[in-house]
């Protein structure tokens, strides 16, 4: 006898011969879904799968511990209802590494003394249910649940894994649970590793580990609120309902939990366990309070200032060389230590430091035979007197300007052309030496790059592109595009560092010159510290001139050592 089936359950059918001894019953606490399964009769066993999730729940006996394996790369639309029997256990799993298996619909689960599994599942709807007799168990396992997770009546505690470390924010697609709004509420205690929670949060107590949680109000019932290498994402409130609790943070939970503003605690204190170090990241431009917390033994500190604006373009007649401004100089860094004795702050008191702020760029010129005007510098970011200078301004352009070439120079490895005007546009400057000029093509400092230079016109009227934006040296970023010719197009803006790890963004591009229209603006920098791109030159009584693009900010990323 013939008989279509399946050698694996992620496998596509095969036709084969069925011996009389090949058993078709279903393997022992195992029931097969597969929606694609063309045959009659179904028994959950590899070969005769069931093609609903239900037909398969339903099947499982009672008290016994059933796992339900569905097919990878199927979607099953269908609400799901877990039978309320007593003790139950039932797992629902796909196959595989990733959520490979989606369920469109909600889950239904009332457990009485039970359990329940999800794993490599994608969940669009809620699981939610009441819960009676003792004490029960959700657990999901790389599992997204787009809908609220929510259980009430008796304990029902859940044990959420994703697939993932949070790993210092390097962009892992962690697994979610919940929509903004109330994603979490259950009568029992949360534990959590690798996971993304996107909502609000009530629970018994509270155990994340590598964990990052958006703008949430967590609610307790009980005492304890614990996070062991987590991120968080927006401002975060905690209400103890019951009883005074206490949130605990590891140094590097802490770090991040003030990163994004102070938490609101209601019935609370907050304690920092495990505190080897605790870093600060302070990204406000302007004046930061910084505390010297008790137990410290020095500090590390690494500051970027503000790079500056680029030059806007000249704007003059068809007789002139036109030159487009200059590229706005970056900020410059500024990293070293310092014991705790010569700090500035006693100790549980706070001090001041300054995040630089970016330098604006020079405003585009409308008037005939007019020089391009220079952007504002970049301001200084300090901290315990010790200073990272702002960046250099850009230039403003020429109305009669001198075409040259200026002698390149080459820093760090990457050649250039530092404190030079835009009098050659498409050029790629080097990267800076701590603030102290700007190029045409790229500005100057030793990891912050400075902007891309205006595009020129010449006495033909021959118009030129701007220059490409600046990218940092250690980073595979690339800088601000070029505004090309035509239309005068802007320069494209710098793309931003990492956060975490302490990298600059690149320089804005130089936005293109224009011999029958406006000219192209300067783009500006991304963070941090990087420099606006210079504007491109005009016609008098053609168009405007191209503005400077904007400087971006500084940072300041203290680490205290314990």
């Amino acid at each position: 006898m013939k008989q279509r089936i399946k050698t694996a359950p992620d496998a596509p059918y095969v036709t084969r011969n069925i011996t009389d001894n090949f058993s078709q019953a279903p393997l022992r606490n195992a029931l097969y879904v597969d929606s694609a399964y063309p045959g009659v009769v179904h028994t959950g066993s590899i070969l005769q799968p069931y093609t609903t999730i239900q037909n398969a729940i339903d099947a499982v006996p009672d008290l016994e511990q059933w796992t339900i394996i569905i097919s990878s790369g199927q979607t099953f639309t269908e609400n799901l209802v877990i039978p309320d029997i007593d003790g139950l256990q039932i797992e629902i799993m796909c196959e595989g590494l990733d959520q490979g298996g989606i369920i469109v619909g909600n889950i239904d689960w009332d457990p009485n003394d039970a359990f329940l599994g999800l794993t490599n599942i994608h969940v669009t709807g809620n699981v939610n249910g009441t819960a009676t007799g003792p004490e029960s168990t959700f657990i999901t396992e790389n599992t997204t649940i787009l809908g609220q997770v929510a259980f009430t009546g008796s304990q029902v505690h859940c044990y959420f894994s994703g697939p993932f470390p949070q790993a210092l924010g390097t962009g892992f697609s962690f697994t979610s649970i919940g929509p903004t709004g109330n994603a979490l509420d259950t009568t029992g205690n949360v534990f959590s590793n690798g996971m993304r929670f996107l909502g609000d949060i009530q629970c018994l107590n509270g155990y994340f580990e590598n964990s990052r949680l958006e703008s949430e109000q967590i609610q307790l019932d009980s005492t304890i609120l614990q996070f062991k290498d987590c991120t968080f994402s927006g401002l975060i409130g905690v209400t103890f309902n019951a009883a005074i609790g206490t949130i605990e943070l590891d140094g590097y939970s802490y770090s991040r939990w003030n990163t994004v503003g102070p938490p609101s605690i209601t019935n609370g204190n907050l304690s920092i366990i495990n505190k080897a170090t605790i870093i600060d990241i302070f990204t406000n431009p302007g004046n930061n309070n910084w505390t010297h917390r008790e137990g410290l033994v020095g500090v590390s500190y690494d500051m970027m200032s503000g790079g500056s604006g680029g030059g806007s373009g000249a704007k003059g007649p068809t007789a002139n060389n036109r030159t487009g401004g200059q590229g706005g100089g970056s900020g410059s860094r500024s990293f070293g230590e310092l014991s705790a004795s010569i700090l500035t702050a006693a100790v549980n008191t706070t001090q001041v430091l300054v995040v630089g702020a970016g330098g604006a760029g020079g405003a585009a010129q409308s008037a005939n035979g007019t020089d391009g005007i220079i952007g504002t510098a970049g301001n200084d970011s300090s901290f315990n007197g010790i200073l990272a200078r702002g960046g250099v301004p850009g230039a403003g352009g020429l109305q009669s300007g001198t075409v040259t070439v200026p002698t390149t120079v080459t820093i760090n490895g990457i050649t250039g052309i530092p404190n030079a005007r835009g009098d050659i546009s498409g050029v790629q400057g080097a990267a800076g030496n701590s603030g102290a000029g700007s190029g045409i093509g790229q500005g100057v400092a030793f990891t912050c790059p400075g902007g891309g230079g205006g595009g020129l016109t010449i006495t033909t009227n021959a118009v030129d592109n701007g220059g490409i934006g600046s990218s940092p040296n250690n980073a595979a970023l690339v800088g601000g595009a070029a505004g090309t010719t035509g239309a005068g197009q802007n320069g494209g803006n710098g793309l931003d560092g990492l956060l975490d790890a302490i990298s600059s963004g690149t320089g804005g591009g130089g936005g293109a010159s224009n011999a029958t229209g406006n000219a192209g603006n300067g783009g500006n920098g991304g963070l941090y510290g990087s420099g606006g791109g210079g504007g491109g030159a005009a016609l008098d009584a053609v168009g405007n001139s191209g503005s400077g693009g904007n400087g971006a900010q500084g940072i300041v990323t203290i680490i205290s050592h314990f």
